[in-house]
């Protein structure tokens, strides 16, 4: 990253599908995305979890700012604080890892089209080993999040933390 910029933006994005569907927040994608979702609940929640957060309604969820940032929302808060269309961004994720996918990074770099995860600062060589350690690819994150002139954080938890003691 440096190599390329000597100023850049991370961005530790939380928009994972286990954090959109823990949120029990909607995203604007309908039917469609609420059986994702649901799906996704089945597969990985046991009966008790779904149980538990089956009654948090989505509006009142957005009210109290309980839902994950979405793409569209992240870049107009991430334009509002000043950073530049033309910034050169590293976004702490992958993209399968996204919830939407592929479609959510690239509704991100509308608004940037510099930003950049592991696989483009990585090549395929140095990604290949690391693809199924889950704890090296989140080295390889924090290292650019420790490193980058901003660190903008969309949600609390232990890796931005650890990021913001470390800066």
């Amino acid at each position: 990253m440096k190599k390329m910029s000597s100023n850049f933006v991370s961005l530790h994005w939380r928009f994972e599908t286990d954090a959109v569907a823990y949120s029990m927040c909607e995203f604007g994608g309908g039917e469609k995305e609420k059986l994702a979702l649901e799906e996704y609940r089945v597969r990985h929640w046991d009966r008790a979890t779904r149980k538990l957060r089956e009654f948090l309604n989505p509006a009142s969820q957005r009210v109290l700012g309980q839902c994950p940032m979405s793409a569209i929302e992240t870049g107009i808060f991430m334009r509002a604080m000043g950073i530049r269309r033309n910034a050169v961004i590293y976004v702490s994720t992958l993209e399968e890892q996204l919830f939407g996918g592929n479609h959510s990074l690239l509704s991100l770099r509308t608004m940037f089209p510099s930003a950049l995860t592991k696989r483009d600062v990585l090549t395929k060589e140095e990604l290949g080993p690391l693809a199924k350690r889950a704890s090296a690819l989140a080295a390889i994150d924090y290292i650019a999040c420790t490193e980058s002139s901003v660190f903008f954080p969309t949600a609390t938890g232990n890796f931005p933390n650890f990021v913001i003691g470390h800066r």
